[in-house]
């Protein structure tokens, strides 16, 4: 039977893409509005506008994370050459970091303190804080304000958020719900940092932050800009699927 359906047939078994939300088509027309509106600005003077773009989100990191299967696969002659792969385990210390970013450098990591996630209050005092950092980095012939990507996780788009925003004369970069196709520090940032981390066991949470600020601070200017710089091909990609995700 599996020969007929290979062969003959010519089907492939194959896993079904994971995609973070079951998007309606309301949600498909605000990645599309969304993407647009970005493009549009982004066309009149594509350089200065990337320089201007400020990222932040947050993410958990553990003393522990896992290879993937496909990244623990080995090429062996017998079973009884696999090593043993540990497994991560529930109880593995983790911090949440939140991390601001810009197209060359970190700005400014917020290690929570263990128990403290990110809220409405502590996310505006981070704002406030990494706001004097935010003013000097833009190009010094580009007048343009800086411009501010993030989520729409709840602390962000609180109406005491969005009122500080404005009163710090940043410019808000449209982003559309369930959209980490579109977030820089999801398909860029923490994607890599992950990578780079996985299959390591740290033995406390002080040596997994300097691991982890080490890591930031030996990539290149270029790094950081090729991240941002990823923009404009993955809203031109949305707007081509008609707000699908991408893949």
């Amino acid at each position: 039977m599996f020969s007929i359906v290979k062969e003959h047939v010519g089907a492939k078994k194959l896993t079904p893409t994971n995609i973070p939300h079951v998007l309606n088509d309301h949600q498909k027309r605000s990645r599309v509005n969304a993407c647009a509106a970005f493009l549009s600005t982004y066309n009149r003077q594509p350089n200065a506008f990337l320089a201007c773009i400020f990222t932040c989100d947050e993410t958990w990191l553990s003393i522990y994370e896992t290879l993937s299967r496909t990244e623990s696969m080995k090429w062996v002659t017998s079973r009884e050459q696999l090593s043993k792969k540990p497994t991560s385990q529930r109880n593995d210390a983790k911090v949440m970091a939140n991390v601001f970013w810009d197209s060359r450098e970190i700005i400014k990591i917020f290690w929570m303190p263990p128990g403290q996630t990110v809220n409405g209050e502590v996310y505006r005092n981070q704002l406030r804080e990494i706001a004097p950092l935010v003013g000097p980095r833009r190009p010094p012939n580009v007048r343009r304000k800086p411009l501010f990507l993030h989520n729409n996780a709840r602390p962000h788009v609180a109406e005491e958020t969005m009122q500080l925003i404005q009163e710090l004369g940043w410019g808000l970069i449209q982003h559309p719900p369930y959209s980490p196709d579109l977030a820089p520090s999801d398909y860029f940032l923490f994607k890599n940092l992950k990578q780079y981390l996985r299959g390591r066991r740290f033995e406390s949470i002080s040596e997994l932050i300097a691991e982890t600020e080490a890591y930031f601070a030996s990539q290149p200017e270029s790094w950081y800009r090729a991240g941002i710089a990823e923009l404009p091909t993955r809203y031109q990609r949305c707007l081509a699927s008609r707000g699908d995700y991408l893949t």
